[in-house]
């Protein structure tokens, strides 16, 4: 399993997983492929546990309480 996820929000869909990164820069562009069709983007972090929103709402309720959410910038 590669380290870093790539998870997208949209009302009419909810949560898509996309595909896995071993680098964080790789999924981060990856994830803002998305910005024109979803709402929200984050990266996973298999490792760490926590979940990088590149763009979106911070407090969309896409990951389950105990998953700590951080903003990219």
């Amino acid at each position: 399993m590669k380290r870093f996820q790539v998870v997208t929000y949209s009302d009419d869909i909810g949560t898509d997983e996309h595909m896995d990164f071993d680098g964080l820069q790789s999924a981060i562009k990856e994830a803002k492929k998305y910005r024109k069709r979803e709402q929200y983007a984050a990266i996973y972090d298999n490792f760490f546990k926590i979940a990088i929103v590149v763009f979106g709402n911070p407090a969309t309720p896409v990951f389950t309480d105990n998953i700590k959410i951080v903003t990219l910038r």
